[in-house]
């Protein structure tokens, strides 16, 4: 007769309800009690007991990605946020998100979740932020914690503006679609896991990445890395002719947003291998317990099993990171795909 309903910060306005089912709880009761969450206008989905239920596991490299990209280096922390959400159409970044819910709740999910699974790398918690948490850096509560809440305006992105008035998207979606382009003596790449200095040994001539872009006729940027400052400079006068802002991102493997979306679908798929709960219920569970603006394997789904984990075979292959990996569930569902 012992279960758990897990419900989101505020509860009355968020729609999500974990059900969570036990070794012991009797299927029936799992049952009415999903259909009254849903008769309280809940959205409620069954998972099995383990540490972080769905959403909270899943969620990990939001998080954690955020917080590695700015340990290295990529861009300021306040450029992450904006790319976050305008790149990928997330609500708020992950450093804005942290200083919301408290740096020390954070953290404190962080390294439960590492414990409780033994130390399984994927759900590592960022050293950085503990260190943010030691200062008192709490986030909004405390008045300042990635950014400060007593000064009257938060740090902007670092963008470079466009030079002049051209807008033409044609080679922007032909890249999109295609993966690569040649524009003035590089080769333009979509997001494949590859550093900018990877895929110019590859194909043995200056190299551009260009990060995830959801929607490139409402993005207002494009954040690219360049193998070199030939590359650079076609990566901004292809940006400007696109009509958008340029975010020069530090050089690594699968970029920004692209990596972290990469890693939540690797986190996702190792849920369903786990049997915590079903693909749709992932998915529904990520849209409406933490607003994601699609669910991470309908995603995968879309941009296609194969491409997500060879890209992750490729940012582990140039960090050296066994975390990247793609899980058994990611790499069938992959298999299946061919």
């Amino acid at each position: 007769r012992f279960m758990g309903l897990h419900f989101f910060n505020p509860a009355p306005v968020m729609k999500l309800v974990e059900v969570i089912r036990g070794a012991e709880t009797d299927p029936g009761l799992v049952a009415q009690a999903k259909s009254l969450m849903e008769g309280w206008g809940k959205i409620a989905v069954i998972a099995t007991d383990v540490p972080g239920f769905i959403v909270n596991r899943v969620a990990r490299p939001f998080y954690g990605e955020g917080w590695r990209a700015l340990e290295e280096g990529a861009a300021s922390a306040a450029t992450l946020d904006y790319l976050y959400r305008e790149l990928a159409g997330f609500r708020m970044g992950p450093f804005e998100l942290g200083d919301l819910i408290g740096h020390d709740v954070n953290f404190a999910a962080a390294k439960s979740i590492h414990e409780a699974y033994f130390g399984r790398t994927r759900f590592a918690p960022s050293l950085a932020q503990g260190q943010l948490v030691a200062a008192g850096r709490l986030g909004r509560k405390s008045g300042r914690g990635v950014y400060s809440y007593t000064d009257e305006e938060k740090p902007a992105p670092e963008l470079i503006a466009p030079q002049g008035a051209v807008r033409d998207l044609s080679l922007l979606k032909a890249v999109m679609a295609k993966g690569e382009a040649n524009f003035e003596g590089a080769r333009l790449f979509y997001a494949d896991g590859r550093s900018a200095s990877r895929a110019a040994a590859d194909a043995r001539m200056p190299a551009v990445v260009i990060d995830y872009l959801r929607d490139p006729d409402a993005a207002t940027a494009i954040a690219y890395a360049a193998s070199d400052e030939k590359a650079d400079a076609a990566a901004l006068a292809f940006v400007s002719q696109s009509g958008k802002s340029a975010v020069r991102l530090k050089d690594r493997a699968g970029l920004v947003v692209f990596r972290t979306l990469a890693q939540l679908v690797n986190c996702a798929s190792d849920a369903v291998r786990d049997r915590v709960a079903s693909p749709e219920a992932i998915d529904l569970a990520m849209m409406n317990g933490v607003n994601y603006p699609f669910g991470p394997l309908a995603w995968a789904n879309g941009e296609s099993f194969v491409r997500i984990a060879s890209a992750l075979d490729a940012i582990a292959d140039e960090t050296g990171d066994a975390a990247y990996r793609p899980g058994e569930w990611l790499r069938a569902a992959a298999r299946k795909a061919l």
